[in-house]
């Protein structure tokens, strides 16, 4: 997970100069933070849609309903990668905590899996309902955590 966190680091550090370096600080600026995360999430799902139209990350569910379970994905996990972006203030943490999401779907995927048998990405992974509430849970907890520092 580690190696193939700091590999995927390179390939997502392009994606979080553009989502988490550009557009939502902006639109965080403009609409405030849950436009930001839910708007960035919106478009962040969108951009993938190409790949998961083909069946990429949920092969086992209709296409529309890959797109409609990305779309959530890239809400609460880009919720998450930004969190660590505004607390941190660097892109580097935040491209290695995407890396690492990215290896680790791939391996737990690959690894545990009998030949020939498939995973419900939706209901048993990082990319489904387990996955977004986990994010969710970290997204809700971190942005409380910050608004009472700022007033303490």
């Amino acid at each position: 997970m580690v190696l193939g966190g700091a590999i995927n680091l390179i390939l997502a550090l392009g994606e979080e100069i553009g989502w988490h370096g550009y557009l939502m600080p902006r639109i965080h600026q403009l609409w405030g933070l849950p436009v930001a995360i839910i708007a960035g999430g919106i478009i962040w799902g969108l951009w993938h849609a190409p790949l998961i139209l083909l069946g990429y990350n949920y092969p086992d569910v209709a296409p529309w309903a890959g797109q409609l379970a990305m779309v959530a994905a890239c809400i609460v996990v880009g919720g998450f990668l930004y969190l660590l972006t505004v607390r941190l203030g660097s892109l580097w943490p935040t491209a290695l905590a995407h890396g690492v999401n990215n290896a680790t779907s791939a391996l737990v995927m690959t690894s545990l899996l009998v030949p020939g048998a498939t995973i419900d990405t939706v209901n048993g992974s990082a990319m489904g309902w387990p996955g977004w509430i986990t994010y969710a849970t970290v997204v809700i907890v971190g942005f409380t955590l910050a608004r009472r520092t700022r007033r303490a």
